[in-house]
């Protein structure tokens, strides 16, 4: 998919070791900066809120290591992050740190301005039900 109109998108994260990989291309021949977000939407199990990490890695070539490009892995699943970006192809890759089923929207646009899908989005899982899920130490 070519960045050219803004993506947007809602998504569901299906069991722990489920990983959405979404290929883009950044257009054009100079680097240009790439908003991308996510955000929850209705829970699939709101006792066990989920907690989304987004990616972004240049697609490899043969051989080489992977390219992470820029991550955001905040407690909870509304991530947000905008990178300069080569023009060239890239992925998104959106995982559950806390290996549980989870809809999510996200959406990726060229330039500042990137807007979720409408629809049922959840603005705050309750503290209490986030206690699960512990983040400590390197990732």
């Amino acid at each position: 998919m070519d960045l050219t109109a803004a993506f947007s998108d809602t998504l569901t994260i299906d069991n722990p070791h489920d990983v959405d990989w979404i290929r883009f291309r950044v257009p054009g021949l100079i680097p240009q900066p790439v908003t991308f977000q996510t955000a929850p939407r209705g829970a699939v199990d709101p006792n066990r809120p989920g907690d989304v990490d987004l990616y972004v890695v240049r697609v490899p070539v043969a051989g080489s290591p992977l390219n992470v490009r820029g991550s955001s892995r905040a407690e909870g699943s509304t991530e947000a992050m905008t990178l300069v970006l080569d023009p060239g192809d890239y992925y998104m890759v959106v995982t559950d740190f806390a290996g549980t089923p989870t809809r999510y929207s996200l959406c990726a646009a060229v330039g500042a301005s990137c807007s979720l899908p409408v629809g049922s989005m959840i603005s705050q899982v309750p503290a209490l039900s986030r206690e699960a899920v512990r983040r400590g130490g390197a990732r």
